[in-house]
C-alpha cells in the first residue's frame, strides 16, 4: 500500500505544513508514515488473534483428555475459562507492546529519559522509551513462558505421574518464582 502511495506521488507531508521550513532535527509526518502505522496495528491484531487461538486451542485439547477422565459432576470449567482469559490477555499485551515498540521506532519519537549517573562521570546509562517498552516485553514474555510451562508442558507430566492438585500448585508456584 505504501508503495502505491509513493508511486502515485500521494505521499504528502502532513506535519508541519509543507510551506513551513523543517528544522534540522525536526520530524515530518507523511501519509506513508500513517499507512505504515495502520499496517503495524493491523498486523498486531492478526498476530494476537492467531497466537491466542493456537495457544488456547492447544490448551483446550490437552485439557479435554483430563475432563474425560473425571466424572461429569467433578468437572469445573470456571478455572479453565479463567486460565484461557489470562493467557489471551498476556498474549495480547505482548503483541501490542511489540506494536508500540515498532510505532515508537516508526515515528522516531524515541526520546531519552533523564540520564542516570552511576559512579564515575564517564559511566552513564541512557534510557529511552523503546528501552522501557522492551523491558516490559521481556517481563511479559517471561510470564507467558511460565504459563506455557506450567499449563501446557507440565499438565501431561502431572497426569502421567498422578500428582495431586496440592503438589501441582506447589510445583507451579516454585516455577513461577
Amino acid at each position: 500500500m505504501t508503495g502505491i502511495v509513493r508511486a502515485l506521488g500521494l505521499n504528502f507531508q502532513l506535519y508541519p505544513p509543507a510551506t513551513e521550513a523543517l528544522e534540522e532535527d525536526g520530524y515530518a509526518l507523511y501519509v506513508n508514515t500513517i499507512l505504515q502505522a495502520l499496517a503495524v496495528l493491523q498486523f498486531a491484531r492478526i498476530a494476537d488473534w492467531l497466537i491466542s487461538n493456537i495457544i488456547i486451542r492447544n490448551y483446550q485439547n490437552q485439557r479435554k483428555t483430563h475432563w474425560y477422565d473425571t466424572p461429569p459432576t467433578a468437572v469445573k470449567k470456571k478455572p479453565v475459562k479463567k486460565m484461557e482469559k489470562k493467557a489471551g490477555a498476556l498474549i495480547q499485551s505482548i503483541v501490542y507492546a511489540f506494536a508500540l515498540y515498532f510505532l515508537i521506532k516508526l515515528f522516531n519519537v524515541d526520546q531519552m529519559v533523564p540520564e542516570l549517573h552511576l559512579g564515575k562521570e564517564e559511566k552513564r546509562i541512557t534510557i529511552t522509551f523503546s528501552n522501557i517498552v522492551l523491558a516490559g516485553i521481556i517481563f511479559l514474555a517471561a510470564r507467558f513462558f511460565v504459563w506455557l510451562v506450567t499449563q501446557l508442558a507440565l499438565t501431561n507430566y502431572y497426569r502421567a505421574k498422578g500428582i495431586d492438585i496440592g503438589n501441582q500448585f506447589a510445583i507451579n508456584l516454585l516455577i513461577r518464582y
